[in-house]
């Protein structure tokens, strides 16, 4: 499983293997730079991101949720729903972070609940995609 930045350094590698550029040439003045991925308005993580934020779940700091979005709308639907628990799973560490940081949401987690939320949003991921 690739990271974002992986996937953007692969990137960035063909792009240069693409153009014929030298490692010695890029220290040279010549600069590839390629953003890290496109935001997709539709994505599967960008929905998810929306509906938890509608639930009033919001981001908090030193969270890996918008990288973990990110990840979801570059890797795809197909890629989420083949992945579903690794998502649950991702959901789980950051509730279970927030426990631990002393800041409990007022809601239990609930890996059925959860589940039916990345359902969701891959469902109307792939609605508004087409």
């Amino acid at each position: 499983m690739m990271t974002a930045k992986e996937i953007h350094e692969q990137a960035r590698r063909r792009m240069v293997e693409a153009h014929g550029l030298k490692p010695q040439q890029q220290c040279q003045g010549i600069e590839i730079s390629l953003p890290l991925a496109p935001r997709k308005r539709y994505g599967p993580g960008t929905v998810l991101t929306a509906i938890l934020h509608k639930l009033k779940f919001r981001a908090a700091a030193g969270c890996k949720c918008r990288a973990r979005a990110r990840e979801m709308n570059i890797r795809g639907a197909d890629w989420c729903e083949e992945n579903l628990e690794t998502i649950v799973g991702w959901l789980r560490e950051e509730y279970d972070r927030l426990i631990a940081a002393g800041k409990a949401p007022l809601v239990p987690f609930s890996v059925i609940v959860v589940r039916k939320l990345i359902r969701r949003a891959i469902k109307i991921s792939r609605a508004r995609a087409s």
